[in-house]
């Protein structure tokens, strides 16, 4: 059958009644997906893409046509290699992917994934697990097709349902430097299996191994896994500080220690005197003297696992009455009680270890907590002033 040269693409009659349309875009030629019963229709298809190519708007539709888990597969790939996510992060986004995205979405075209589907996905999330979980999901698949956008297989990401990132936040237990010795000493107490005598430790044999890694936490902000990969050099007791370089992550089974969870996380942390002697007793029992000796570790002198370590936190916390209390917490507790003393935004920021001021501010709550408390003290004060007194003056 006759083709017709166009200006931009060529229209071939196929059959009686059919006509196809095709056009190249730098060397490679693309035909339309279907035919046309009619040669003006053919002719208006060529238009709107010649159209989209005018206005930057055309994507290569061979692209859009993979799947979401043949793009999912290369993604988490290119990911892994640029180092990306830390490992648990990695591991994170992975069990994601695998459990709420691809079951539902694998086999959709990238191309085919509008809104309006990902809404449906969306709500039967959050009817089956919650919207804390669908948020995390979500998130990972706005991502993934964010990139699927940059690199010109879908026009626009479609993954732009108002709140559909966003997790609940849940008022966390408040916990004190009070509750942190509670729960301190519930750990020296706790009941465990003596290596060398085979039975379980009694109250009179108090352990306080685990006394130095609350206290640390609650009184310097250190988080879970900076404290886990602390190491005897990085505590200098004569300064009174902290050296946070690194920190220690556990994902399958095997243990990681990489660079903090951002470039402001790797800091120098002033302690106060008290703290100080904490650890240098906690050094001088239970540490070994090489500089690179672990200075938190488990009863067998392992480097300490997060699951295992919650585990030990959950118990005492319920045997010293705050159950539901997480060893996060005391981090919390640390970054509250410094706000409560005055400590500015930025102060905050450098303490924690914060690379944005917004996770920063959720502390200084306790600020303003704080000064309500003073201006109803004041007002106490006032009125008790000599009635014949007029006004605050």
């Amino acid at each position: 059958m006759a083709t017709r040269r166009r200006a931009f693409g060529s229209i071939r009659q196929v059959g009686r009644t059919s006509w196809e349309a095709s056009y190249k875009v730098d060397g490679q030629r693309y035909t339309a997906p279907k035919t046309f019963l009619a040669k003006a229709d053919a002719s208006a298809w060529l238009a709107n893409v010649q159209a989209d190519i005018n206005r930057g708007v055309w994507i290569d539709p061979t692209g859009g046509r993979q799947t979401l888990g043949q793009f999912a597969a290369g993604w988490l790939d290119r990911a892994r290699k640029t180092g990306r996510y830390r490992p648990r992060s990695e591991e994170l986004v992975t069990w994601l992917l695998d459990k709420y995205v691809l079951p539902e979405l694998a086999s959709c075209a990238l191309s085919d994934l509008k809104t309006a589907r990902i809404r449906r996905w969306h709500a039967d999330l959050v009817a089956k697990h919650g919207q804390g979980q669908a948020a995390k999901a979500y998130r990972v698949l706005r991502t993934m097709l964010g990139e699927a956008a940059q690199d010109g297989l879908i026009v626009a990401n479609p993954c732009n349902i108002k709140g559909a990132g966003q997790q609940p936040v849940r008022e966390r237990p408040s916990l004190g430097l009070d509750q942190v010795q509670e729960v301190a000493h519930a750990l020296a107490l706790r009941p465990r299996l003596c290596c060398n005598r085979g039975h379980l430790q009694s109250e009179h044999e108090a352990d306080y191994r685990y006394e130095a890694l609350v206290w640390t936490a609650a009184l310097a902000g250190l988080r879970e896994g900076e404290l886990f990969a602390l190491e005897r050099r990085d505590v200098d007791l004569l300064h009174k500080t902290i050296s946070v370089s690194k920190q220690a992550q556990t994902v399958a089974g095997e243990r990681h220690v990489g660079p903090p969870k951002s470039a402001a996380g790797e800091r120098s942390v002033a302690i106060p005197a008290s703290l100080a002697a904490v650890l240098e007793k906690h050094l001088a029992t239970y540490v070994g003297a090489e500089p690179h000796a672990l200075v938190f570790t488990s009863e067998m002198g392992a480097p300490l696992e997060r699951h295992l370590w919650a585990r030990t936190w959950r118990r005492a916390a319920k045997a010293a009455g705050h159950e539901g209390v997480h060893f996060h917490d005391t981090r919390h507790c640390a970054l509250t009680f410094y706000a409560q003393l005055g400590a500015t935004t930025k102060e905050l920021m450098a303490l924690a270890g914060h690379s944005t001021m917004s996770v920063a501010l959720t502390y200084q709550h306790a600020t303003n907590e704080r000064q309500r408390e003073i201006a109803d003290k004041m007002e106490e004060a006032l009125r008790r002033r000599s009635a014949s007194a007029e006004g605050i003056t």
